[in-house]
């Protein structure tokens, strides 16, 4: 019985890592490369609906792997620049994002161009982890724009005993639907092997993603206050 109790403890704590480590994203079932296009992806699957957020998942090949993509399709009550201010403004994060201990601005190239570090707080007995990663804001149009993020790690930048999230990318695509209304789809995917199988971790990755989504809505929804 104590064997068994101490797998399951083990295998409870991998998952709470999972949760922490990569709270938006999660990755197919075995992780290994199929020697496919690097460009190639599979069809956009809606898989729920909750509270106004639509989840898709698809299948893509990223960093020679086999990784699921997720993406989150949400309209919000806030004006298009609003949003777009939220969502660039990199302190923001704390307030939708699960696990999001620290996170703050080393380095601003342009009005467009900026670099962020982050740190994810995990929970006994493991160690925070850490992600340096560079953002672009892109107008593609006079009522639709583009936020981009892709972890780096060319920098030294943070603490060196923290183990560093790599292979990571983001889109936030913002598009206005009129005066008071926008619509947000933001997509993720992370090229890291799996460290638990996905029929154990995929539940639960899903219910976290759709959380941070719901909170997003809801502090935009509040328009003016930020």
């Amino acid at each position: 019985m104590l064997n068994i109790n101490c797998f399951a403890m083990l295998v409870y704590m991998i998952i709470l890592l999972r949760i922490f480590f990569l709270p938006l994203a999660d990755l197919a079932d075995d992780g290994k490369g199929r020697g496919a296009n690097p460009n190639e992806k599979s069809e956009w699957i809606h898989v729920k609906c909750h509270r106004g957020v639509n989840l898709y998942e698809r299948l893509v090949i990223a960093n020679a792997l086999e990784v699921r993509e997720r993406k989150g399709e949400l309209v919000v009550t806030c004006d298009f620049d609003t949003v777009a201010n939220f969502l660039s403004a990199p302190e923001n994060m704390k307030l939708w994002m699960k696990g999001v201990k620290k996170v703050n601005c080393l380095k601003t190239e342009s009005s467009n161009k900026w670099t962020v570090y982050t740190i994810y707080g995990l929970p006994w007995p493991f160690e925070n982890k850490e992600m340096i990663s560079d953002y672009e804001f892109k107008q593609t149009g006079p009522e639709k724009c583009v936020v981009q993020l892709k972890s780096i790690d060319t920098l030294k930048e943070g603490k060196s005993r923290m183990e560093r999230i790599t292979n990571f990318r983001g889109n936030w695509l913002i598009t206005k639907i009129d005066e008071q209304t926008t619509k947000i789809e933001f997509s993720v995917v992370c090229a890291t092997p799996p460290m638990v199988p996905r029929w154990i971790q995929d539940p639960i990755i899903k219910r976290i993603f759709l959380k941070n989504m719901i909170r997003m809505k809801k502090q935009l929804s509040k328009g003016s206050k930020h």
